[in-house]
């Protein structure tokens, strides 16, 4: 009963997160004139990457390096495939708004910036030091495509300061203390019914700090904002490997194991260059394309089920 407690209560909590974070984002938009997509690449991608920050910090420093580069992984490969497919079915990404090429290059430069030094070096200073060039670099065109392109329209709820902050400070907390009751029931399950560890890691775990993300995007997709969606997820992608990893290799030296490079790494530099790619060319993604990512990620998890049992 406890346990059931933990799951119903958990996700419960993640939607209202999930609901509160796109209203306050979208209010705090409007209130600045800021474009929606600007907020969810800032404010909303640094909150809903916080459990994959902390877990990878966490991991890194008490020597578990394994399981802070495969949390990053594995986030980068459910935020593309699994969320942004879900985000996608619910609402196809059509508006083509107008920074999105930028925003992918870079999510795929910084993607392919960590698989180079991954497999050359490892994730330590000097990876850290070209990180923050790039976030620096991208800090600078974005601040400078908000002032040279303001958004068309501020339409949205009156809602005073108070109260957006409010929302977005409720959302927050929702999203990862929602997170954290549904892992810990769903750990909890898994242990009860003798599932191996090995299975919860790659699943349950590795999806779970993915939550807020899944939680907010598909809340945004719901209320029309796709383009808030999509750039939670490549503000997300962004942030685990510029922000999480390039912080944390300042304090430590991250080697990357070699099994990664077996199939993993590759899986989530293919699902990059995916959904960038059809950005970059197309600037708009369709139904059938969330389709396929989906499928793609229950080809992953199954993959590595498989490869455990």
């Amino acid at each position: 009963m406890e346990i059931a407690l933990y799951i119903i209560g958990g996700l419960i909590v993640l939607i209202a997160g999930g609901e509160l974070t796109v209203k306050g984002a979208v209010n705090l938009a409007n209130k600045f004139n800021v474009p929606k997509a600007v907020i969810g690449l800032t404010i909303v991608a640094y909150a809903t990457s916080l459990p994959e920050g902390v877990v990878t910090f966490k991991a890194s420093l008490d020597n578990l390096y394994d399981l802070a580069i495969g949390n990053i992984i594995g986030s980068n490969i459910s935020n593309i495939l699994l969320i942004m497919g879900a985000a996608l079915i619910i609402k196809p990404y059509t508006e083509g708004f107008k920074f999105t090429k930028f925003e992918a290059a870079i999510v795929l430069i910084s993607t392919i910036s960590f698989v180079v030094f991954g497999y050359l070096f490892n994730v330590g200073l000097y990876a850290s030091l070209i990180f923050t060039a790039i976030a620096l670099y991208y800090s600078k065109n974005l601040w400078g495509q908000i002032k040279n392109n303001p958004p068309e329209d501020a339409s949205g709820d009156d809602i005073s300061l108070t109260y957006t902050i409010a929302y977005l400070v409720l959302g927050f907390a929702g999203l990862k203390f929602g997170a954290d009751y549904l892992i810990d029931g769903s750990v909890q399950l898994a242990t009860m019914f003798g599932i191996p560890q090995a299975i919860i890691g790659v699943t349950i775990i590795a999806l779970g700090s993915s939550l807020p993300e899944l939680a907010t995007a598909v809340s945004s997709a719901r209320n029309n904002h796709t383009d808030l969606a999509l750039a939670n997820i490549l503000g997300s992608c962004f942030v685990n490997i510029v922000g999480v990893l390039g912080i944390t290799g300042y304090f430590v030296n991250i080697p990357v194991n070699r099994m990664f490079f077996e199939f993993d790494i590759w899986y989530m530099l293919a699902a990059t260059i995916a959904l960038c790619g059809l950005l970059i060319v197309k600037n708009k993604i369709g139904r059938t394309a969330g389709i396929c990512f989906i499928i793609a990620y229950f080809a992953y998890i199954a993959k590595q089920v498989a490869e455990v049992l």
